[in-house]
């Protein structure tokens, strides 16, 4: 979790990696992605949370080799240490060997899309009471702030559909066959949390409609 320099270098090299391709993979980039050096695995992937209205976003880095996997953990989301204990039980699951343990955290990372998925929902509840209120009241900035939180959720998930495309079709050999069927399924998993994206991005489009609608017709009155 958020390590130093010092900490990244003794855990690279005893992995065998030099820093250079790891720092490369460390770079802010505002989408997912993956690389590949000389049988090794780097992936960035993108992690939510939500307090306050406001969808924090981090990343966690993976470096996947033949027999390590290494993350690195940045930002305000969770903990993978649920990730760990889950594996520890399922000891069929790790002699599969490090590409699972990928998986598992990828998986773990999308899941937890739906906890700010859902508080983003009741907060457009919230709105949805206040717009159509009897007392008419300026509710625009709110939603307009809540569709910002939502397209950064929507930044921090769409593109990961390429990344896991790319692991369930192969395109890193050591991934063994049968594993690459559970990317297909974290895949499917990140399908369901765009069409919840999307349905709460429509709903707050319709807010916004409405509210203006309503103050339009008050103003009118007045």
């Amino acid at each position: 979790v958020e390590p130093t320099a010092g900490e990244l270098a003794r855990v690279l090299a005893a992995a065998g990696l030099d820093g250079a391709a790891f720092e490369q993979a460390l770079e802010d980039r505002p989408r997912p992605g993956m690389t590949f050096q000389h049988d090794v695995l780097y992936a960035v992937v993108k992690t939510a949370s939500y307090a306050g209205e406001r969808v924090e976003l981090g990343r966690v880095v993976f470096v996947v080799g033949a027999d390590f996997v290494v993350s690195a953990r940045y930002g305000e989301f969770g903990s993978l240490a649920p990730v760990r204990a889950e594996l520890e039980a399922n000891p069929t699951l790790l002699e599969a060997g490090p590409c699972t343990v990928a998986y598992a955290a990828i998986d773990h990372i999308v899941e937890e899309f739906l906890p700010a998925i859902a508080q983003l929902d009741t907060a457009l509840r919230d709105v949805e009471k206040a717009v159509f209120s009897p007392v008419i009241g300026e509710h625009t900035a709110r939603i307009y702030r809540l569709k910002r939180e939502v397209l950064e959720l929507q930044r921090a998930s769409a593109p990961l559909t390429g990344v896991l495309v790319q692991l369930a079709a192969g395109r890193f050999p050591p991934i063994p066959q049968h594993v690459r069927s559970y990317y297909g399924n974290v895949e499917d998993r990140l399908a369901a949390v765009a069409d919840e994206i999307e349905r709460v991005r429509a709903l707050l489009s319709s807010m916004l409609d409405a509210n203006s609608a309503r103050v339009a017709m008050h103003q009118a009155k007045l």
